[in-house]
């Protein structure tokens, strides 16, 4: 459990150093930290940020025995990524009819170990099938969101969305029309209940753009113009809760990755 707990603690200062980078107007380190973001949006947003921080150029992680279900074998000498596992236990609770159930509850955590598929070697992994010209990507996108998307001519504005439809300029080229739909599916999903309705307009931008970079480089958009724009939201605000503002990102990203895989793998 000593373990975990350093490891929870690297999570901790790794977040104030981002925070305090971003003040400064650094954000190579916040944007890379995003990608991963979209690299392992399947594990939890404190296991994606310590992938990052101690293999930033991981692609695909798994522990040793599904490396060696697959054919692989981890390297002699590779150091494994250290992650965190919960330790479950079963307790028994009253439910509402006052019956007497089992559940299984999270007590702590310990550590785990992961290796990238740059540290193994043996047989090729399939390639799954990934479209990634932006040329197609927009069309992926309308039927993936779970929100009505509109093309409008919008003048200069990208986009728009009152939390139930998504605007996009249809005078835009296709791969920004991918970014802004992107962006607002953010908003629409961040910004539109009581825990995001009264944010400030400057965390609302930030968290908005940083969802559609994470998503949208996992896709294979270049997202052009995006370091600016979230460096120009990172205001105080941001900066002060940096540390709510990531995992509200880890879980709009995971949402929308979710629906664009699903509707992927029933195109297949």
């Amino acid at each position: 459990m000593k373990d975990g707990n350093a490891l929870l603690k690297h999570v901790h200062d790794t977040l104030t150093r981002l925070a305090h980078e971003l003040a400064q107007g650094h954000t190579e380190a916040f944007l890379d930290y995003l990608k991963a973001m979209g690299r392992f949006h399947r594990y939890s947003f404190r296991n994606t940020l310590l992938i990052w921080l101690q293999k930033p150029e991981a692609t695909l992680v798994a522990g040793l025995r599904t490396w060696n279900e697959l054919g692989r074998r981890v390297r002699k000498g590779e150091k494994g990524i250290r992650i965190l596992a919960p330790v479950v236990r079963r307790v028994v609770e009253v439910d509402e009819e006052g019956k007497e159930v089992e559940v299984e509850q999270v007590v702590g955590f310990r550590t785990a170990v992961v290796f990238d598929i740059s540290q193994t070697e043996g047989q090729p992994l399939p390639e799954p099938p990934m479209n990634r010209g932006s040329e197609d990507l927009f069309p992926r996108l309308l039927e993936a969101c779970p929100f009505r998307v509109v093309e409008a001519s919008l003048g200069e504005r990208h986009g728009d969305t009152d939390g139930q439809v998504i605007r996009v300029n249809r005078d835009l080229p296709p791969g920004e029309k991918a970014a802004t739909l992107l962006h607002e599916w953010a908003h629409a999903l961040l910004h539109f209940d009581e825990a995001g309705r009264g944010l400030p307009r400057g965390v609302k931008e930030l968290e908005a753009e940083a969802v559609a970079y994470a998503v949208g480089t996992r896709l294979g958009l270049e997202m052009v113009g995006a370091r600016d724009y979230i460096l120009s939201w990172a205001g105080r605000e941001a900066q002060d809760l940096l540390r709510e503002v990531l995992p509200r990102l880890y879980r709009a990203v995971e949402a929308i990755l979710g629906q664009v895989e699903v509707g992927k793998a029933q195109a297949a």
